[in-house]
Formats: C-alpha cells, sequence, structure tokens
C-alpha cells in the first residue's frame, strides 16, 4: 500500500480504539519515509489527546522530535487541550508558548482552545489570563480570528469565575 493507503489504515485504527494496531502500523511507516512517519505520528498523537492520553501521546511527540521530525499545529493543539481539560495549566502554556520556539505558528484553533480552557477553569487567575491571550489573539489575527464564539467564550468564562 502506498503512504495514504497507510496512514489511512492508521487513522481508522485510531478511531476504532485500536491503538495496537495503529502503533504497529506507525512502525511499518517509520521504516519507509520520514514525511509520512510524521503525518502517522500526528494522527496518533491527535487520537491519544483526544481520548485523555496526554502523557502517551506527548511521548510519541517526543519521539517524533527525536528523529527530527516535527508535531503539527493541529496536534500541539490537541495536546494543549488534554492539557487543559485535566486542569493543568502550566502544561497548556509550555505547550503553546512551545509551539513558536519549535516553529510552529499556533493557528486561530489554537488560540481558542487556550481560550476555552482557561474561561472553563472558573479561576479568576486563569480568566486574566484568558483575556491577556484575547489581546494577543486580536493583534495577531485581527477581525478574522475574532469572532462571536470566541466573545461568547470570554462571556462564559466571566459568568463561570462570577464575575458578571
Amino acid at each position: 500500500p502506498n503512504a495514504v493507503t497507510r496512514n489511512t489504515l492508521v487513522e481508522a485504527c485510531v478511531n476504532g480504539g485500536n491503538w495496537t494496531q495503529a502503533m504497529e502500523l506507525v512502525e511499518d511507516v517509520k521504516k519507509i519515509e520520514s514525511r509520512n512517519d510524521e503525518i502517522a505520528y500526528n494522527i496518533v498523537v491527535f487520537g491519544l489527546a483526544k481520548i485523555g492520553r496526554e502523557n502517551d501521546a506527548a511521548k510519541l511527540v517526543s519521539e517524533l522530535e527525536e528523529k527530527g521530525g516535527r508535531a503539527s499545529a493541529v496536534t500541539l493543539t490537541s495536546l494543549l487541550t488534554a492539557a487543559l481539560n485535566d486542569r493543568r495549566w502550566g502544561r497548556a502554556w509550555g505547550l503553546f508558548r512551545g509551539m513558536k520556539r519549535a516553529g510552529v505558528t499556533p493557528t486561530v484553533d489554537s488560540y481558542r482552545a487556550m481560550l476555552r480552557g482557561l474561561c472553563a477553569s472558573g479561576e479568576l487567575v486563569q480568566l486574566d489570563n484568558a483575556r491577556r491571550l484575547f489581546r494577543e489573539m486580536r493583534r495577531v489575527f485581527g477581525a478574522d480570528g475574532v469572532d462571536a464564539s470566541t466573545y461568547n467564550t470570554l462571556i462564559a468564562g466571566h459568568v463561570e469565575a462570577g464575575q458578571t
């Protein structure tokens, strides 16, 4: 099978929760081609983070980076979302700021994920962080990056923190 077929198989295994088979396929892909190796890794990392296995996902990202590969912005955003869901603020910020250091530009979705997690905390400190991040987001993306859902997230954060 070609690279597209292999990566589709990896994704099907991830979506079906068959992690052993997914990792076996990633191992097969590693033997063939490094670019496809990155795609396969990103698929598995995204899936692991999505189901709350952030530590396993982070290990795969480290392995990929040790080999000279790079996790995508989507993959790193899924990792920081998992960290936020676990209320690991420092870890989430480290991933978010680390994206830039790793040469990966945080996307609008990266910013929105951070805002959602911080605003859902119900903590005033995190709400202050969310407001600062929102101002940064406006500077970076302008009107294109800040939509009604972004404002709704901030409003909900104020309500959650009792700041109505």
